[in-house]
């Protein structure tokens, strides 16, 4: 079971609320947010930059394919104690280093002191808020892309 992998730093408690987190964020905005959750780098991915991973996942779930270029990327190695955040570049135009360098903190802050739910719960609110802002819902639109907490 996935959820293996990570019960450790969360509870089955925790992601309930952190999934609905992001659906609630998701029906104020037409910015699409994902997040993914992994132990660590695959065996095969040891000497691969995080960055690198993170970015492949997005193209991986299609997430530039978004109408606005408005998507979001939370990917989290919780035994690497890494994180990294693609904004498309839609959103990312918008929205400068400062704000991205706000969300690195909050994550970074909470992890060191083994807040995960609420380093996670933090930055999504965060990032939704400026997402609804910047991206607000718009009638009619379509999610683009599934809001599942992918678990790898």
């Amino acid at each position: 079971m996935l959820f293996n992998l990570i019960r450790k730093y969360l509870t089955r408690g925790d992601l309930e609320k952190i999934q609905n987190k992001i659906y609630e964020i998701e029906k104020n905005t037409s910015g699409e947010l994902r997040l993914i959750l992994r132990r660590r780098r695959g065996y095969n991915f040891k000497n691969v930059d995080f960055h690198d991973l993170a970015l492949a996942e997005f193209h991986n779930l299609e997430m530039h394919k978004t109408k606005f270029r408005n998507g979001v990327l939370i990917m989290i190695f919780f035994e690497e104690k890494k994180f990294e955040i693609i904004g498309d570049e839609g959103i990312h135009s918008i929205l400068q280093d400062e704000f991205w360098n706000d969300i690195s903190n909050i994550l970074t802050k909470e992890f060191k002191e083994g807040n995960y739910k609420k380093g996670i719960l933090d930055c999504l609110d965060k990032t939704g808020n400026s997402m609804a802002k910047e991206f607000p819902y718009l009638e009619g639109d379509v999610n683009e892309l599934p809001d599942k907490i992918v678990i790898e």
